[in-house]
């Protein structure tokens, strides 16, 4: 009889199949998911054919059979032995909940081309970029296992921490305001508005990096070479969180360009050949304001111009 990591390694390995692996997935824990990423991550060091998207595709498995609910057994399990699953629609998000635990597990899938904002049980607001699947559940800690890109407003909860699980890492917070995109140019990115989170990631030689971020970071980790970069970016940007007002102190364009993308799901071309320098003070009420009134009051202010190409791409004009 097999061992759990031992039925890890025989997957990667590709000496048992996809159908045998997730029937042992019922018995996955904590400790055997952080195995299965050091080893997905050091055979993606190692072997170059399995790049990014077949990464995906083997944590898509994981992340849908994988995550456990209030009774100690897993979604795969549950799903055996379950009576009634309640499916409901709520515009273009699908919510699954599982009626035969408590609390109910919750996934969430935005298959629509614009930002989903969901509220969790616990209050904290996910903006769900198109695209992205979020599960969530709340048992000794609120969990959350994410593909794809969003942005967290962590409601406060001092004895219960909120944690984030994607392919690569893993970002545990109480309360705060950040970013986590899954499929950034092929890597992971993680950017902190407000408070503070500790990201945790493998690199070379499977050592666990635990980085405490501070407003203004931004981490980006490369899954196929391991590797970590940083930069920080302060005072640009404050945030008047209960009334989720964005403040722009003398921000630089690439500074627009991420709040655009983060809030808005904007994708902003800037010119290649004229650099614009300029930084302005502005101020954007994000609960309250559409993008036609962003764009329209960004370029009341700004020196340079923001035009509409389709859908949701722009240009920078000078």
């Amino acid at each position: 009889m097999y061992s759990n990591k031992e039925i890890i390694d025989l997957y990667l390995q590709g000496r048992i199949s996809k159908d045998q692996f997730l029937a042992r997935m019922v018995d996955f824990g904590d400790e055997e998911l952080q195995y299965f990423h050091m080893q997905l991550d050091q055979l993606s060091y190692s072997n170059q054919q399995l790049n990014h998207a077949k990464r995906r595709e083997i944590w898509h498995h994981v992340q849908h059979h994988t995550l456990p609910n209030s009774r100690g057994k897993h979604l795969l399990g549950k799903l055996a032995i379950a009576s009634v699953f309640l499916v409901l629609v709520v515009a273009s998000i699908w919510l699954i909940v599982d009626k035969g635990s408590n609390p109910a597990m919750l996934e969430y899938v935005n298959n629509q081309d614009d930002i989903e904002i969901i509220q969790l049980p616990d209050h904290s607001r996910i903006h769900l970029h198109p695209g992205a699947t979020l599960q969530y559940e709340e048992i000794h800690e609120r969990k959350a296992n994410l593909t794809g890109k969003a942005l967290f407003d962590v409601s406060y909860q001092e004895n219960k921490p909120f944690v984030v699980q994607t392919i690569n890492s893993k970002t545990k917070v109480i309360g705060t305001v950040f970013t986590i995109d899954t499929d950034y140019e092929d890597q992971e990115l993680i950017y902190l508005q407000e408070g503070k989170v500790r990201y945790e990631v493998y690199t070379k030689d499977s050592v666990l990096q635990k980085l405490e971020l501070i407003p203004g970071d931004n981490i980006m980790y490369n899954p196929s070479r391991m590797e970590i970069s940083s930069s920080t970016h302060n005072d640009e940007i404050t945030l008047e969180r209960d009334k989720g007002v964005l403040y722009l102190n003398k921000a630089s364009i690439m500074e627009v360009k991420r709040i655009l993308d983060d809030w808005y799901n904007i994708k902003l071309i800037l010119p290649k050949e004229d650099k614009i320098t300029e930084r302005i003070v502005h101020k954007i009420n994000t609960r309250h304001m559409s993008t036609k009134e962003v764009i329209d009051g960004i370029n009341l202010i700004a020196g340079y111009k923001i035009s509409h190409i389709k859908n949701n791409q722009y240009e920078v004009l000078k």
